[in-house]
């Protein structure tokens, strides 16, 4: 798999130079996208419709920010006033609707993952390339001026030589849905985060081995603000995934992701020859690196980068940006595929009880410009 040949013609049909951005969905992260695309971000980026499955939600989300259309699925993906499609819908809807935009000549940037199935993902790429469109996804944390920070630590050799890396998230989701197939679990939720993560600290996967475990069929809605509220409800993804990665570096690293936990604690910690790197919630723009030289000594690391609150959306803007300056984007076509590839090679390898060997590679991301951020885009 090769990223696409870079072009800069993503310029609009009505001769501007500010690429106009169609939105799909108008859920609670809608809103955080919306936010850094018309107010942060709106020098490089327009945004002129936005659509719902329903279209009640969308036209709230339109009068919030000023949108100025609301349309139907079908038109928006062939609107003349749309160059890219943002699907911002659950996973379950993500082929169809990418599908959908390519066929309508639109590049497509999604939230993660692309696919619930491996094959769709392919098929996407596939699509994306005999049309002559972009492809990409989410997450672009790693952009942020928190988990870029980390990858500085690292360079400058705080920690001496990384000799392995440790990533673990539990959370306690008591939603039905969250534990529908059609939503994939914490596997699909979560992981996306961490693997950018770590392939962007340590460069691609060469082989995972994973076990999944299921300690409960059946949950019971514990939220008091939930309509489900006392529900019980049975459970059709695996509660907890354990994998081993061996990165092409020689690095190792394990990952657990857990919907069996007792509330929200992330972790992603790099250890080296001269110390430990705690690195940032890898969902989260912010947070302090904490470095650890001894058991009792811990030093927070202020954040030398910008993007540093929820800038959700900015992968797609560089991506743009990135296309404009004839340069590749940092979210480019390998890396994304190559994180899906070992997505849902843990996946395989706990139904198959074995190691699963990776065939595609990707270079690591180039770190963002230091200072506030904004020199990305010039």
């Amino acid at each position: 798999m090769k990223n696409q040949e870079l072009t800069s013609d993503v310029s609009n049909t009505s001769g501007s130079t500010i690429p106009r951005i169609g939105v799909i969905g108008s859920g609670a992260i809608s809103s955080i996208y919306l936010k850094t695309l018309m107010t942060e971000l709106n020098h490089f980026v327009e945004v002129t419709a936005i659509a719902s499955k329903g279209g009640k939600s969308a036209k709230g989300k339109a009068q919030e920010f000023s949108i100025p259309q609301v349309l139907t699925v079908e038109k928006l993906t062939s609107s003349e006033d749309v160059d890219w499609v943002l699907i911002l819908t659950n996973p379950d809807t993500h082929y169809s609707l990418a599908t959908q935009a390519l066929n309508g000549g639109k590049h497509v940037y999604l939230e993660k993952p692309l696919s619930l199935q491996w094959a769709q993902v392919q098929e996407l790429f596939k699509l994306a390339e005999q049309k002559g469109l972009y492809l990409g996804s989410a997450p672009d944390v790693i952009l942020g001026g928190a988990f870029q920070t980390c990858l500085k630590l690292l360079r400058d050799n705080w920690i001496g030589v990384p000799v392995s890396v440790h990533g673990h998230i539990g959370m306690n989701e008591h939603g039905s849905w969250y534990h529908k197939s059609s939503v994939g679990g914490v596997l699909m939720d979560m992981a996306p985060y961490y693997l950018a993560a770590m392939i962007a600290l340590f460069g691609p996967v060469r082989r995972v081995m994973s076990v999944g475990s299921t300690i409960r069929s059946k949950k019971r809605n514990l939220n008091s603000g939930s309509p489900e509220f006392g529900l019980e409800y049975t459970l059709d993804c695996q509660g907890t995934v354990k994998s081993l990665l061996e990165f092409q570096s020689g690095m190792v690293g394990d990952l657990t992701l857990s919907n069996d936990g007792y509330s929200y604690t992330p972790e992603l910690v790099v250890h080296g020859t001269g110390g430990k790197l705690v690195c940032n919630d890898p969902n989260m723009f912010h947070g302090n690196p904490v470095l650890q030289f001894s058991y009792d000594d811990h030093h927070p690391m202020p954040l030398v980068y910008g993007f540093s609150r929820d800038f959700r959306g900015l992968g797609l803007v560089e991506m743009i940006r990135a296309i404009q300056l004839g340069r590749l984007p940092r979210l480019n076509r390998d890396f994304v595929f190559h994180w899906h590839e070992v997505l849902f090679a843990m996946k395989d390898s706990y139904e198959k009880d074995d190691w699963i060997h990776l065939r595609s590679t990707c270079a690591s991301p180039e770190p963002m410009p230091l200072g506030t951020g904004y020199e990305v885009f010039f």
